[in-house]
């Protein structure tokens, strides 16, 4: 061989593998914590900034999720989630949800817990996430990850996988110590795959086949979920040997990701003039931040952290983060519309975010993001009913987090259609608490999409939601473009 080619290739090799050893030097550093609570704060209350509660009872379990320190508690450095036998609301049991805050989540990376279960017959405590912004519609349509469930009743096995529109893909494995020793539930993440371990055993793996969102809605961000449920059919009622009070310890949550896969949290739907709105990223241990604002937002507070505070005026624009760690960087944009519109998503281009709905599960109906019909842009809400119940508001289209202010006018506009001429429904403005009614209005559809309206001047100042009650007749409806404004907004 020519010694100066020879030299050549060792040289060339010797590049090769140095550029190789940096590269998986570069992607290990780029991975960061990106949140944690590792419960080990003086105080006994469960931080607030970190988590949100969910209330009432939910599918067919027999607890009453509560916020008390009774049923969530930290002590020596765990979190304890508590159900307990006792009357409370209508319910013979007590016991605790908490959520990630505001429903911020992530989309890729590692998501881990270190947990100890109950035992005794009647419990399902669970580790799991949930879409934060319900792009493909509601569940199942935009997925659900267990990354940890267990039933007591049917103790040594521990259950994760995932739920989608198409089915679900779940998976077991054995652990036998699950009731007396803390084990790392988790999940690794990636554009690809999920994989789910106990500790540092792979039991069960979830591969993106490309198909769409029908098998893989899990291109979007998620929130975590710790819970302990009381009873369902999953594990049966409590029995005898069920002991009261039954304790979930869970020691850390913690969530990492690569720097790349880092998003912007915030409201991504403001009305004119709005102040000291608030964007954030992740707060990562040694980074940097910059922040910069197109159009016509304007940086308040915050630049060189991990949140800002913005004020925007008639138009909306871009939010640009510039985040840097060590030999990572990255640019993260996020686009703000501004409008005349207090609503949130209103034409159902960001899926469903911001957006509940209500189907009772006595009734014969359904409600779904759909992009065969819209009046404008690419998707609309179809509701098709079957049979009716008792009430308008069993089956209910509702945005929630409204203000109302004494003596103002609002007007509460929408499009829709109907598959018939006599198809009837109804829109309320109503208290969130006292269910008090502030304005509404009936309206007779027809088989073209048609504008329909209503004003109301309140004579308090209240928090409110707006309700689309679509109860009233059976048939198929469909509704997009709604708007809850003001004459001065509008103008």
């Amino acid at each position: 061989m020519n010694p100066k080619l020879s030299r050549n290739l060792v040289g060339t090799y010797f590049c090769v593998l140095t550029l190789l050893i940096s590269s998986s030097h570069l992607s290990a550093q780029c991975r960061k914590l990106v949140w944690a609570d590792e419960f080990n704060k003086a105080s006994a209350q469960v931080s607030r900034t970190n988590w949100s509660f969910g209330s009432g009872n939910n599918y067919d379990c027999l607890h009453y999720f509560t916020d008390r320190p009774e049923n969530a508690t930290v002590s020596n450095g765990t979190l304890k989630i508590i159900a307990r036998e006792e009357p409370y609301m209508g319910f013979d049991y007590t016991s605790a949800l908490l959520f990630r805050k505001d429903k911020i989540g992530w989309r890729y990376g590692r998501i881990e817990a270190s947990i100890k279960l109950p035992s005794t017959p009647g419990f399902v405590p669970a580790f799991w996430m949930m879409p934060s912004d319900d792009m493909y519609g509601w569940w199942p349509n935009s997925g659900e990850i267990d990354i940890m469930e267990y039933v007591t009743t049917n103790p040594n096995l521990t259950h994760g996988g995932v739920h989608f529109s198409a089915g679900n893909t779940p998976g077991t494995t054995s652990v036998p110590d699950a009731e007396t020793a803390f084990h790392v539930y988790a999940i690794e993440w990636t554009e690809e795959q999920m994989e789910f371990y106990v500790d540092d055993t792979n039991f069960v793996t979830v591969y993106n086949d490309h198909t769409g969102s029908e098998y893989w809605p899990f291109d979007q961000p998620f929130y975590v979920i710790l819970n302990l449920a009381v009873g369902g059919s999953w594990c049966g009622p409590p029995t005898e040997e069920t002991i009261f009070p039954a304790i979930m310890e869970v020691d850390y949550v913690r969530a990492y990701q690569d720097l790349e896969d880092i998003t912007i949290s915030g409201n991504g739907f403001i009305p004119y003039d709005s102040e000291n709105v608030v964007y954030s990223v992740p707060d990562i241990e040694d980074a940097t931040y910059s922040w910069s604002v197109s159009g016509h937002g304007n940086i308040v507070s915050g630049q060189n952290s991990h949140e800002i505070d913005v004020n925007w005026d008639c138009f909306g624009g871009e939010v640009v983060a510039e985040v840097e760690s060590g030999f990572c960087t990255q640019s993260i944009e996020y686009p703000v519309f501004v409008t005349s519109n207090y609503l949130m998503n209103p034409g159902f281009e960001k899926g469903v975010k911001y957006w509940t709905s209500r189907v009772n599960y006595l009734l014969t109906a359904s409600m779904r993001l759909t992009t065969e019909e819209a009046h404008n842009g690419d998707a609309s809400i179809d509701v098709n009913v079957q049979t009716l119940g008792n009430n308008p508001w069993d089956i209910q289209l509702s945005q929630q987090v409204l203000i109302i202010e004494t003596g103002k006018q609002y007007e509460i506009s929408f499009w829709a259609k109907a598959d018939g001429n006599d198809r009837r429904m109804s829109t309320t403005v109503i208290n969130t608490e006292t269910y008090f009614v502030y304005g509404g209005e009936s309206f007779t559809l027809t088989t073209d999409w048609s504008k329909y309206a209503f004003q109301f001047t309140p004579s308090v100042s209240a928090d409110v939601a707006l309700n689309i009650d679509l109860g009233l007749t059976t048939g198929q409806f469909y509704l997009d473009d709604i708007v809850f404004t003001t004459p001065e907004l509008s103008s």
